[in-house]
């Protein structure tokens, strides 16, 4: 059977990865405040000359943006501010002036007809370039109740002390001086000092993932390691249009050739260990999905992919099904054997300036079970990937050598952080 190939890439290939990374310039954090997102959509942007020369300076607010669809079938956008361009002349643009953006027209008739209904608006979420053209991500949604805002500040305060606890418990902290451990957000890929950052503790390396009802946290007892754990469930529901917007060139050539020759089944599977593989890479990294998982290639073979087939199709233990509780020891390993490959990231420079740095991860996938409540006659089949960083100049571990960076991965099924928390403390 073929394998991925896996020899590095060439100049060019860094240079297009580069060229194709996702750079943000805005966020609207208010929308998902005050919002219930529901399906998003990428629109192009009429700009002129000045105001594409002031995004690419990185000038730009969604702080007061919103959208229009006229009865003419345009979509518009207005109050994006994009400040003058410093150098420009006469022909300078008006920093709020409405703007045209650029939709099919089936996507306009969607949208028109939902904003129709009660409650429904159309709101902006990012401002960015990829591909070096400007970029506007809108999304449809509906304004929350004030129990609605309530709730999602609870949920983040609660990730925060899940946090915390996770790393009162590698740092011999006290329970009840965690809430005196600080999370740093602050972003180290971006000069703005904004707090959008993948969270740090000072002596821990921690990462969590969730899918309810399983929380994941990934330690390491290296206080270098680089590290990142994502989970989701077997019959999760990627974005329409995978394929062609997540995988490299190499990903898309294998994903295509199995699509033909294994059933949908596998496929699926592929689909879902490829987006954990990347998500774990983009977490641990901190660049999450501000750039375009392409960027993460994995090196995935027909062998892998039968390893995992094979231990995904495992049969439940009898005693777990008996379990109508999802509890800790509920939790079941479907496989004991090592499901490992190779990642490489073209990590885009700030800035986008300068050529795409390379970086090695080993990753390693834990496919597991647990109880489902609403159907106490089944459980529910997850697949977990942790991806640590090969140290810098040396080889990927397992099977490729090298050294393995000590990581933990302490796998927690409880329906809230919080819950988390208490299993950490009490």
């Amino acid at each position: 059977m073929a394998k991925a190939r896996t020899g590095k890439p060439t100049a060019a290939e860094k240079a297009k990865a580069a060229a194709d990374a996702k750079q943000v310039i805005a966020r609207n954090k208010r929308a998902r405040y005050d919002y219930s997102i529901g399906a998003s959509y990428e629109a192009g942007l009429a700009l002129t000359g000045t105001e594409v020369k002031a995004l690419r300076m990185g000038r730009a607010s969604l702080a007061d943006a919103w959208v229009e669809l006229d009865r003419y079938g345009e979509a518009w956008i207005h109050g994006m501010n994009i400040p003058v361009y410093a150098m420009g002349t006469w022909t300078n643009h008006a920093p709020t002036r409405k703007r045209r953006l650029l939709l099919h027209k089936e996507e306009i008739r969607k949208l028109s007809q939902r904003v129709q209904a009660k409650g429904y608006t159309v709101v902006p979420l990012e401002l960015y370039f990829i591909r070096g053209r400007a970029k506007v991500e809108i999304a449809l949604a509906q304004g929350k109740q004030e129990w609605d805002k309530r709730e999602t500040i609870r949920r983040r305060e609660a990730d925060r002390e899940a946090q915390r606890a996770m790393a009162a418990a590698r740092l011999d902290v006290p329970s009840s001086a965690a809430s005196e451990i600080e999370v740093d957000r602050s972003c180290t890929l971006c000069t703005s000092g904004k707090k959008h950052g993948k969270p740090r503790i000072a002596g821990v390396n921690f990462n969590m993932s969730q899918v309810n009802p399983l929380v994941v946290g990934a330690f390491s007892r290296n206080s270098s390691a680089v590290l990142g754990v994502d989970v989701e469930t077997l019959d999760a529901r990627l974005f329409s249009g995978f394929a062609r917007l997540a995988l490299s060139n190499e990903e898309r050539t294998f994903y295509e050739r199995v699509a033909q020759e294994r059933p949908a089944p596998v496929l699926h599977l592929l689909s879902v260990a490829l987006w954990t593989a990347k998500e774990a890479v983009l977490k641990a990294t901190g660049h999450g999905l501000s750039v375009v998982p392409s960027l993460v290639r994995v090196q995935i073979t027909d062998e892998l992919l039968d390893a995992l087939e094979l231990a995904m199709n495992e049969e439940v233990p009898g005693d777990l099904l008996d379990s109508d509780i999802p509890e800790p020891t509920a939790l079941r390993v479907l496989t004991q054997d090592s499901l490992t490959a190779r990642a490489t990231f073209s990590a885009p420079t700030p800035q986008g300036g300068g050529e795409a740095i390379e970086r090695s991860f080993s990753l390693q996938w834990i496919p597991v079970a647990l109880p489902d409540v609403e159907n106490p006659e089944h459980a529910q089949k997850m697949l977990i990937a942790l991806a640590v960083e090969n140290p810098t100049g040396g080889e990927p571990v397992g099977e490729y050598g090298g050294e393995p960076t000590q990581v933990e991965a302490q796998l927690l099924p409880v329906a809230t952080p919080l819950e988390l928390k208490r299993l950490l403390t009490d």
